[in-house]
């Protein structure tokens, strides 16, 4: 499955509902190298956006060597990361609890916890974010709560 596919069958699925969870299954079989032209070449974080409508936006991260993010929490109806080359440690800081994903894992969040993000090495994931309309703006400086 290649990008345009994978927004197509997310297109046909979250038009029905604000649940990202029911979006695990079509972001699972997506193993396409398209979004290889999207990372970023430059050794810093970097997050574009891929693609959004009304119910989702999907972006592409990069996460350099031994970046080490800031503490950040999701919409509402939650997300997923579809981990896409490297490795990354997530640490949920109101549970205690560090994640350590690898190629090709798959992860469901909510919005009822604090995350942080350290990368141990040059890393690429896949973010579909569920948005009610009105919670975010995309702006040339990035996401915006209104």
């Amino acid at each position: 499955m290649n990008l345009n596919r994978l927004i197509n069958n997310l297109n046909s699925t979250l038009s029905r509902t604000t649940s990202i969870n029911i979006a695990y299954d079509i972001v699972k079989q997506y193993n396409g190298i398209d979004w290889t032209k999207y990372a970023s070449k430059h050794n810093s974080f970097d997050k574009k956006l891929l693609y959004y409508t009304d119910t989702y936006e999907m972006f592409l991260f990069s996460w350099p060597k031994g970046y080490s993010g800031n503490y950040y929490s999701h919409p509402h109806d939650g997300y997923i990361v579809k981990l896409m080359s490297g490795k990354l440690y997530r640490t949920n800081i109101k549970q205690n609890i560090i994640n350590e994903l690898n190629k090709s894992d798959i992860i469901i969040c909510d919005s009822n916890n604090v995350f942080h993000i350290n990368s141990p090495i040059e890393s690429h994931s896949l973010h579909i974010y569920s948005k009610r309309v009105g919670e975010f703006q995309f702006t040339r400086e990035g996401i915006g709560r209104f």
